[in-house]
């Protein structure tokens, strides 16, 4: 094999320099052309690739020999802007088939979750009153009112007093669940009936629900007739700012947290005009058959309360930070939730 260079000018057209491999391979006639005064003359198959070339004289003429090469593709580097946008577009449908796909499963996630909480819930609750003889107490009664005669405990970090007008629903209970109870003033017997299932007999356990100072009800805020957890004046923001809904029952944490802002309500020194969160549709006075009552087991003519299990409930065991709570006692690590509602909804069950 040999590498030869060959300029070469036919009819003024000057072709372009290249370096070829050469055979000694004979070509027949049907690939060339003799050789002429102007010139070189052969077939050109491709003008990129097929030059001709002399490669030997003898005997006073020229052998001549065409050979055709093929030169590999340019490479490209890099992406075409056309190819970019094909690319984005694929990924945009995939983007939306997956949003589409996955919107809502949260939702669906906390609703199946709901439904075996719920069976828990009930199940606990069931638990405890068999065990204790009574329900569970110092549960939250989903209102504000004005704390009439508030009293700060230091043995229960926690203030008492009764109601004192302004009662309105909790400004945290979600649409869903407001929407579902009234405010109705109970009959005293029925206030008695309430009393006895929070007290077993056996002990001197003080009958109380929890409710939210009024003050702390509101968009403004301000400083609660309650004292904080640790005896001193307290103060929160909006409740629709409240950073942990499920603890808005509690007592007013101290320092400046927009939680607690509830007090606990002795039924003990109450015999008559409870306000409480009544299923709707019901009238205390003159209770009428309902279906809901039947669908959870209670009498027809039922009177249904609204109350939450929150943190100061004593069916939520303290057994996780204070050690006080003993296993077989069928109560709750911590106060259960409902995980489909918004951040500054109250979310307990």
């Amino acid at each position: 094999m040999s590498m030869v260079t060959v300029q070469e000018r036919e009819w003024a057209v000057t072709r372009t320099t290249v370096s070829v491999a050469t055979e000694n391979l004979e070509l027949t006639p049907h690939h060339h052309k003799a050789r002429t005064d102007a010139g070189l003359a052969s077939d050109v198959f491709s003008p990129l690739c097929e030059v001709t070339v002399p490669k030997r004289i003898s005997r006073g003429r020229e052998t001549m020999r065409t050979q055709t090469t093929f030169s590999a593709p340019v490479q490209r580097r890099g992406f075409t802007l056309l190819e970019l946008l094909v690319v984005v577009a694929i990924l945009a449908i995939i983007g939306g088939a997956a949003l589409t796909t996955l919107d809502g499963l949260d939702f669906q996630a906390a609703k199946g979750v709901a439904t075996n909480s719920i069976a828990s819930v009930e199940n606990t609750v069931r638990a405890f009153t068999m065990l204790e003889g009574r329900l569970p107490n110092n549960l939250e009664s989903l209102m504000a009112t004005t704390p009439a005669g508030a009293t700060y405990e230091a043995a229960m970090l926690d203030s008492t007093g009764t109601q004192g007008g302004n009662e309105a629903k909790a400004a945290c209970l979600g649409s869903k669940v407001a929407k579902k109870f009234t405010i109705a003033v109970l009959t005293d017997d029925q206030i008695g009936n309430l009393k006895s299932a929070l007290v077993d007999g056996k002990s001197t356990v003080a009958p109380y629900i929890r409710a939210i100072d009024v003050v702390g009800n509101g968009n403004n805020g301000g400083d609660l007739t309650i004292k904080g957890a640790d005896g001193q004046p307290a103060s929160v923001g909006s409740i629709g700012d409240i950073t942990i809904p499920m603890m808005a029952f509690d007592a007013p944490r101290p320092g400046s947290a927009n939680r607690g802002r509830g007090f606990a309500i002795d039924l003990a020194s109450v015999n008559t005009g409870l306000q409480l969160m009544v299923w709707a549709g019901q009238v205390p006075a003159t209770p009428v058959p309902l279906y809901d009552n039947v669908k959870v087991g209670a009498n027809p003519t039922a009177v249904l309360v609204g109350l939450g299990i929150g943190n100061y409930s004593d069916v939520v065991s303290t057994s996780g930070d204070s050690g006080t709570g003993q296993v077989g006692e069928s109560r709750f690590a911590h106060a259960p939730f409902y995980g489909a509602v918004a951040k500054n909804e109250y979310p307990n069950y």
